[in-house]
């Protein structure tokens, strides 16, 4: 439960933008503290949006939508580098049908048994730490998909 946000008021002699960045300041502030209050261990993502190479890749064709920015992911990786791409798909079926639950999980907006979003992101990471190894041996730099 969160505590009732005490704002500040703004100083006679202090300009709208600095006031606003104080605003902007107290509530992260407080939403921290909440945070902390209520025990929430932030989760560590391994290459930000990499896994949605992965994801666009297994449920492209399940889908009843478009993700755009996984699309682009994907496209990237297929056009730019084919035959690499190809090379580990081959090579890293296992790995994949690893991933598959997990990026079903998180395609669908679940965490599924999980308890929290750092117990799903621990289970998944090192998972996508040795895609990223593989993806580098067969001569793709990995961190291209990681934003």
């Amino acid at each position: 439960m969160s505590s009732r946000l005490e704002l500040p008021t703004q100083q006679p002699d202090e300009s709208f933008e600095d006031y606003v960045e104080r605003l902007k300041a107290a509530a992260l502030e407080q939403v921290e503290q909440d945070m902390e209050r209520a025990g929430y261990v932030p989760h560590e993502q391994f290459g930000n949006n990499f896994f949605m190479l992965f994801s666009e890749y297994l449920f492209r064709k399940s889908r009843d939508h478009v993700e755009p920015v996984a699309s682009l992911y994907l496209d990237r990786m297929e056009e730019q580098y084919p035959d690499q791409w190809q090379s580990f798909l081959a090579q890293n079926q296992e790995l994949l049908a690893q991933m598959k639950p997990l990026l079903k999980l998180r395609d669908e907006g679940s965490l599924g048994p999980y308890e929290n979003s750092h117990a799903f992101w621990a289970e998944l990471n090192p998972l996508l730490k040795q895609a990223a190894e593989v993806l580098q041996a067969v001569g793709i730099n990995p961190e291209e998909f990681y934003r």
